[in-house]
């Protein structure tokens, strides 16, 4: 997303004057959600700033803001792993901020009470071979994720991954300083007996890592939002 992301983070870009971050936070608060714990690096400093003057209106209807700076990069089970002393509900949504939607992240954490996994994974199935990386089994667990394959008979890989986890707390006791959450805590909570549970999504979805998906976003909130 260069030269953007030169002078600013990626969660502060705007679709339609609203910064990525506060679309986020606005859905989550509106589902329910009351405490957010946001992890920053690029730019820190910056989005630090923004965050403390555009979290007073959420503050003020009752949410709480836990920030989380990581100096150096840890990966995605790193970051995750600094959460977990500033973590005291039983399960937590963990969401990449560069994509936008219109899941119904309601429908999802309901799901995943009713089944009670370590983490359930929202999906979509694709015909996108750069993305088609997740297969689930007919009991809806994932079989494949990555280049993790779990089961002996995985089935069709046929789904893309969203950036949106529901996650047990107690995927902490799987997590490392420096790790990747898909790559590393995963597969090890697998091993473990541990089950991951996919929830296909056909709501709208949209990764904004590239100029043109960007585009593409602004042209698609006019027709969906």
């Amino acid at each position: 997303m260069r030269p953007w992301t030169d002078l600013y983070p990626k969660s502060m870009l705007t679709l339609v004057k609203t910064p990525l971050i506060l679309w986020h936070l606005e859905q989550l608060f509106h589902l329910g959600v009351r405490h957010f714990l946001i992890n920053t690096h690029h730019l820190s400093y910056k989005f630090q700033s923004f965050l403390q003057f555009h979290f007073e209106s959420f503050s003020e209807r009752g949410a709480r803001m836990t920030i989380l700076e990581e100096k150096e990069i840890l990966g995605t089970g790193g970051a995750l792993f600094q959460m977990e002393e500033h973590l005291t509900e039983k399960s937590f949504f963990l969401l990449n901020s560069d994509i936008i939607h219109r899941i119904d992240l309601k429908e999802v954490a309901s799901f995943h009470e009713s089944q009670a996994p370590i983490s359930t994974l929202v999906l979509k199935r694709t015909d996108d071979p750069s993305w088609k990386r997740v297969a689930l089994g007919q009991d809806g667990y994932v079989t494949v994720l990555g280049k993790n394959v779990f089961t002996k008979q995985p089935g069709e890989i046929s789904y893309g991954f969203t950036g949106i986890h529901v996650l047990h707390r107690k995927i902490f006791s799987y997590c490392e300083k420096y790790s990747c959450i898909v790559n590393d805590l995963y597969p090890k909570a697998v091993k473990n007996g541990e089950k991951i549970l996919g929830f296909e999504t056909k709501d709208y979805w949209r990764d904004i890592g590239s100029p043109e998906s960007f585009a593409e976003a602004h042209r698609d909130i006019i027709k969906v939002f």
